[in-house]
C-alpha cells in the first residue's frame, strides 16, 4: 500500500507536471495528456512493486501525525510564491505574458498536489525535528524527483539547461520552506498557549 501511495504521489506529479509544456511550449493539449500518463501510469507500477518487494512490518506503522492538512495550503502557497519569482525574476520560461490564468492555475495545481504528497505516508528514515522533515522531503523525496522530471524535459524539448537546472532548485528551496512552515505551525497548534509563546 505504502508503494502504491508513493507510486500515485510521483506518477500523479509527472503527469501534472508535463502539462506545463502545453502552455510554455504550445504543444496540444491531448498529446501533453498523453505523455502524462505515458509518464505517470508506469510510475504508479513501479511504486507498487516497490513496495511488494521491499516493504517490511516497521514500514506499515502509521506515521505520527505532525502536520495537519493545513500543510497544504502553507506549502501551495510557498510553491506558487517560489514559482513565480523565478517566473518573474529568474526568468525561468513561463506562458505568464501569454497565457496567465492557465500558469497560475498550474502553479496553484501544482503547489497544492505536492502539499498532499507530504501528507501521504512519510519515508522509511524520519527526522525528528521539523527542519529535519522540511529538507528530507523538500530536498530529498521531491527535489531529487523534480530534478528528474526537468531533466528529462531537456530529452524532449529543447530548452535552456542553467534554467531548467534552477527551475527544481527554487521549487525544491520554496516547497522545503512551506513544509518547515507547516511543520512549525502543527507544532505550535498542539502546545499550551504559554509554552507556543
Amino acid at each position: 500500500m505504502k508503494g502504491a501511495w508513493f507510486g500515485l504521489a510521483f506518477g500523479r506529479l509527472w503527469f501534472l507536471g508535463v502539462l506545463e509544456s502545453s502552455l510554455v511550449l504550445g504543444t496540444s493539449l491531448e498529446h501533453e495528456l498523453i505523455m502524462g500518463l505515458a509518464d505517470g501510469v508506469p510510475i504508479l507500477i513501479m511504486g507498487t512493486l516497490l513496495g511488494v518487494a521491499t516493504a517490511t512490518a516497521r514500514d506499515s506503522r502509521p506515521r505520527q501525525a505532525r502536520a495537519t492538512i493545513l500543510a497544504v495550503p502553507t506549502i501551495a502557497v510557498c510553491y506558487v510564491v517560489g514559482r513565480y519569482f523565478a517566473y518573474l525574476v529568474l526568468g525561468i520560461d513561463s506562458a505568464v505574458a501569454t497565457e496567465p490564468l492557465g500558469t497560475f492555475l498550474w502553479t496553484l495545481g501544482i503547489g497544492v498536489w505536492v502539499g498532499v504528497m507530504y501528507l501521504l505516508p512519510g519515508p522509511g528514515v524520519e527526522p525528528t525535528t521539523a527542519t529535519g522533515r522540511a529538507v528530507v522531503f523538500g530536498c530529498v523525496v521531491y527535489g531529487i524527483d523534480w530534478t528528474l522530471f526537468n531533466a528529462f524535459l531537456l530529452v524532449v524539448h529543447d530548452m535552456n539547461a542553467l534554467l531548467l537546472i534552477l527551475r527544481p532548485l527554487t521549487d525544491a528551496v520554496f516547497v522545503t520552506l512551506g513544509v518547515f512552515a507547516a511543520e512549525t505551525r502543527a507544532a505550535r497548534a498542539v502546545l499550551p498557549p504559554a509554552v507556543a509563546r
